[in-house]
């Protein structure tokens, strides 16, 4: 809880860390997910044809990339010559990925992934299709889509967080001496709600403690009226209460009670 206007008649407090707390984590999360998705979630599909069988002529091979289904680019390998399992740094066990290998250069095929089965397969079907010059085509595929589906999750729920920190941002507890109102303030997505409050209708501002169920004891400043209704004016519940009751004495003070 913060106290971003504190005046002679206007006091008003915001929950600017509570919302921080969200918001970051949030953005980095779905920042993460959106440049996860195109990265990890492509799918690969290698063809390859033999003009000949029994010839010792290089197959001709095309390898096409696509993001959930849509086209990326299309790209003629010459004089392939196997395929390996590569990991990062020559580790093991860790993220893995298929290598095509030409004379000249080598070239990912999929993604990483932290498998590797799928991997070893695809590189035992290429390396079976160029060591037999009788089988006359190939076609193998690596599919991104679950990348692509983790990716996405992240990102939804990254943007989930961070809609709930910029609600959180947008709410504001605002004490009016002039006008003798109390007012919350909270954006929604079809407009603000705001709940106001005369003065001489509060009856207290406290800090209530409730039992969870380790034991222990959560905190959260409370708003009560003269007829017996409570008003939350935490976001959320506390472990500590020191900054909790700091904030009620400015409110306590501020409204003379």
């Amino acid at each position: 809880m913060k106290i971003t206007n504190s005046g002679v008649d206007i006091l008003r407090i915001q929950p600017v860390r509570e919302a921080m707390l969200l918001i970051i984590p949030g953005a980095l999360f779905v920042l993460v997910g959106l440049i996860a998705f195109p990265i990890f979630g492509q799918s690969a599909a290698l063809a390859c044809e033999r003009s000949e069988r029994g010839g010792s002529a290089s197959p001709r091979c095309e390898l096409e990339r696509t993001l959930i289904g849509i086209p990326l680019s299309t790209t003629a390998i010459e004089g392939l010559k196997g395929a390996r399992v590569r990991t990062p740094g020559g580790a093991q066990g860790y993220v893995y990925r298929v290598m095509l290998v030409t004379a000249e250069r080598q070239m990912p095929f999929s993604s990483y992934s932290g498998s590797g089965g799928e991997e070893e397969r695809i590189a035992a079907q290429i390396n079976a299709f160029l060591g037999d010059p009788n089988q006359a085509a190939l076609k193998v595929r690596y599919s991104g889509s679950t990348e692509a589906t983790l990716s996405a999750v992240l990102a939804l729920l990254g943007l989930l967080v961070l809609m709930t920190g910029l609600h959180t941002y947008s709410t504001t507890w605002t004490f009016d001496r002039r006008k003798g109102l109390f007012t919350h303030r909270q954006q929604r997505l079809l407009g603000p709600k705001v709940v106001t409050y005369p003065f001489d209708q509060i009856g207290d501002v406290t800090v209530r403690a409730f039992s969870a169920t380790s034991g222990s004891y959560v905190h959260r400043i409370v708003l009560r009226t003269i007829s017996g209704k409570e008003l939350p004016m935490t976001p959320r519940y506390y472990l500590w209460r020191d900054h909790l009751i700091q904030t009620v004495r400015t409110i306590r003070q501020f409204l003379e009670l």
